[in-house]
């Protein structure tokens, strides 16, 4: 396992059913992230993909939102 978003949610189990999640499920979410992504970048607010951020990264880009 790496360090990216998608092997963390690779490893998550759900609330519901008590099981990892889906392939598909996490496909979804990192879709989505870098949907969310693409609108931080076009707003030059980060110069990376947020999958590839770490959580202070983040939190620093998501407050200058």
């Amino acid at each position: 396992m790496g360090n990216s978003f998608k092997d963390f949610l690779e490893i998550q189990i759900s609330r519901t059913t008590k099981k990892r999640l889906s392939p598909s499920t996490v496909e979804h979410y990192t879709s989505n992230i870098k949907n969310i992504s693409r609108l931080f970048k076009d707003k030059q607010t980060i110069k990376k993909d947020l999958i590839s951020m770490s959580y202070n990264e983040f939190i620093a880009a998501y407050c200058n939102f």
